[in-house]
């Protein structure tokens, strides 16, 4: 029998501890270490809600291209918006610091040592009670400095990063610079909230903190209550960078004094104390059941002015197309006029600053260029940008700022500058106070109450008329069936697309009746609401930006039909819309023995597509895409529904223009400039971005020079 060379294992000796292996030691690491992440979890339960406002309030900016954008205005704004920024980054940070370190004082007392009990706490738990408020309030700086860094606002970066410093330091040092200056007052203090005592509830705090509380929750309900009257004017007075800080800021002491009653009602003998109800929970789960049943986003229609035409009376395709041959032949000076017909693609109010750009551009060059545009096929930002086009040929561009546009490398002369003055506004600052504010509290309340925030949006469209120096009422003091009215000049077809929510088609707002003949398989918006709308409420029909504006519900006699969304969901060029309307008028005029030369005109603005996407009569197929290699079997179904839709675009927009020879069409397109970043998609946009619009709008680096070159050509009846 073979001998072992196996050695017995020694004896321990009682009381020694055993040697551990590596994965011994590595299973016990990590056994500690969720202990211990456990243990600093239970002490900051208390002041959850303030960790759960930096956390939300960071998703919430990092998580959509919306929120990475709000601060892309922070540059070159208003010195009242630049300061009201940094005021509501502090007063969320103080905010934030302030009830993590009142909830732990109710919860533990004033003893950073030892609990309620008089049990010692462990060095990292004293560590966490001590820091861990100060952390909180550093943590929403933090926040806010990924923001302004994400716009490129490295100067507010810097302000942000040395204020974020200095306000920590503050907070370390507190103790001691409240006390020497008390010293030197001749009153001893030991905290910021008073003389040390047991807090047991809210009754025990000294003066300077109750007023600290009922101070926060008293601008809360005043911001709401200014917020409910005009969110038009309260965001503008701060900013877009500002509202969300503000709002992040007074959410927290509400949240927190619900954490402090709740917690009371879960503790013994009436003292606060470690037991409790899941308050955010409860809360999250409340808003997500009235979110699921409450709906207060009706689309906003008004009355039928007394004397102007019924939206039923507007005139079909036909009927529009014969009025624009009569008006195109008086403007070119024979009868057979360029039948212009436009599609602009959606993408925010980079897409609608785009388009009122190029055609303000286009009828400054040539002032007849309006009465020969027949129809402007819109999506979402384009759908924008037509309906100020269509607004400015009808009451002119006098008062337009001209005097302030002519700087720079080009001059711009009224109807560019007219409509570049109204669209370089912060349209997002009024929206984002709305939905912080009462379109929040709405998911509270069972019973719709609160404005939305759609309705925010247009009227800070409607306000930007005056503010731009121009008619005021442009989109107040007349419906959109009247913009394209039968008398006065010739003011082009607007058709403004829309996606239904219930069946995924076409919902058209447009000045024409939209029936099957002209528009198979297509909803006529004004057959689906009762009354009329303003010309915001039309081109939000269409601009529905997702989460930003929500789906608008559509009621007909009072009763629910549907919900319109952005129209970019169904198709985002507008091509298959302008195309249909293409067809119907040159059978229309063919019928009545007139003739027109069409002329397409498609506007772009994603600096994504590629040549095969531009190229409208390629014959051989689409090139090669980079494979996608991350989390493929998991995230390919929604990437080739993402891109599906952008193809089905670009397939549209590809067979509109192909009716054409290429003589005979045109497209302006945003590309992208290398060193340069892209202009923002949200509502509201950085000054660089506007000049790289004004650039780029007849320059060569995008083609767009022989393409605009081309378009004054046609008008003008050049060979």
């Amino acid at each position: 029998m073979a001998h072992s060379d196996s050695v017995a294992p020694e004896t321990s000796h009682p009381g020694s501890t055993p040697e551990l292996g590596p994965w011994s030691r590595l299973r016990l690491f990590f056994a500690r270490s969720w202990q211990t992440l456990r243990e600093v979890a239970t002490v900051l339960h208390p002041c959850r809600f303030s960790v759960f406002m930096v956390l939300a309030g960071g998703a919430l900016l990092f998580a959509s291209p919306q929120g990475r954008e709000l601060a892309v205005g922070l540059p070159g704004a208003p010195l009242l918006a630049q300061v009201s920024f940094h005021l509501a980054v502090f007063l969320w940070a103080f905010e934030s610091w302030y009830w993590s370190r009142l909830m732990l004082d109710v919860t533990n007392g004033l003893d950073r040592q030892r609990n309620a009990l008089g049990v010692r706490f462990a060095p990292h738990e004293a560590w966490t009670i001590r820091n861990g408020p100060r952390v909180i309030a550093a943590a929403a700086y933090v926040v806010a400095a990924i923001a302004v860094g994400l716009a490129g606002a490295w100067i507010q970066f810097a302000l942000l990063a040395a204020a974020g410093v200095l306000f920590y330091w503050l907070l370390v040092k507190r103790v001691a610079i409240t006390d020497r200056l008390h010293a030197v007052l001749g009153r001893p203090f030991r905290t910021l909230s008073g003389e040390p005592r047991v807090i047991a509830s809210l009754r025990d705090l000294p003066p300077f903190s109750q007023a600290v509380l009922w101070g926060s929750i008293a601008l809360s309900v005043i911001a709401t209550m200014r917020v409910v009257q005009d969110p038009v004017a309260f965001g503008w007075a701060l900013g877009a960078a500002a509202v969300p800080f503000l709002g992040f800021a007074l959410i927290v002491p509400i949240g927190s004094l619900l954490v402090y009653w709740f917690r009371l009602g879960g503790a013994q003998s009436g003292a606060a104390g470690p037991r409790g109800y899941p308050v955010v929970s409860m809360l999250a789960l409340w808003a997500l059941l009235v979110g699921a049943i409450v709906d207060n986003h009706a689309v906003r229609t008004v009355p039928t002015p007394a004397g102007a035409a019924d939206p039923a009376a507007r005139p079909s395709v036909p009927e529009a197309a014969l009025r624009w041959h009569a008006a195109a032949s008086k403007a070119a000076g024979h009868e057979r006029p360029p039948l212009v017909v436009i599609a602009t693609a959606g993408g925010g109010l980079r897409a609608a600053y785009w388009t009122a750009t190029l055609l303000g551009a286009l009828q400054d060059e040539v002032p007849g260029f309006g009465a020969h545009v027949f129809a402007i096929s819109g999506v979402s930002g384009g759908s924008v940008g037509a309906a100020m086009f269509a607004t400015m040929l009808a009451d002119g561009a006098a008062g337009a700022p001209v005097a302030a546009c002519t700087q720079g490398p080009r001059a711009r002369k009224a109807y560019e500058c007219a409509g570049q003055a109204v669209l370089a506004h912060d349209f997002l600052a009024p929206t984002a106070a709305s939905l912080i504010f009462p379109d929040l509290m709405q998911r509270f309340v069972p019973y719709p109450i609160f404005p939305d925030r759609a309705a925010a949006l247009e009227q800070s469209w409607e306000r930007a008329w005056a503010r731009a120096g121009l008619a005021p009422g442009a989109w107040t003091q007349r419906t959109f069936t009247a913009l394209g009215a039968r008398d006065g000049p010739w003011i082009p077809v607007l058709l403004l697309n829309g996606t239904h929510v219930e069946s995924g088609k076409r919902i058209i707002t447009s000045s024409v009746r939209v029936d099957g003949a002209a528009f198979p398989d297509a909803y006529d918006f004004y057959a689906l609401v009762s009354g009329d709308v303003l010309v915001s409420t039309a081109a939000l029909n269409s601009a529905r930006f997702p989460y930003v504006s929500p789906a608008g519900t559509l009621l007909r006699d009072g009763a629910a039909v549907g919900h319109v969304v952005d129209g970019g969901y169904f198709e985002n060029f507008g091509a298959v819309t302008a195309l249909q309307t293409l067809r119907a008028a040159l059978k229309a005029l063919g019928e009545d023995g007139k003739w027109a030369e069409p002329f397409l005109i498609q506007i772009s603005n994603d600096p994504a597509l590629g040549p095969d996407d531009l190229d409208a009569d390629r014959a051989a197929g689409p090139l090669d895409r980079a494979a996608e290699w991350f989390a493929n079997e998991t995230l390919s179904p929604l990437r080739a529904f993402l891109n599906t839709r952008d193809a089905r675009g670009v397939l549209a927009y590809k067979e509109f223009l192909a009716t054409v020879p290429a003589a005979r069409r045109a497209h302006f397109r945003l590309c992208a400039i290398q060193g340069e970043k892209e202009p923002a998609l949200g509502w509201v946009l950085a000054q660089r971005s506007l000049d790289q619009m004004h650039r780029i709008a007849r320059d060569d680096a995008c083609g767009n020079r022989a393409e605009f070159d081309r378009v004054v050509a046609a008008i003008r009846g050049a060979p």
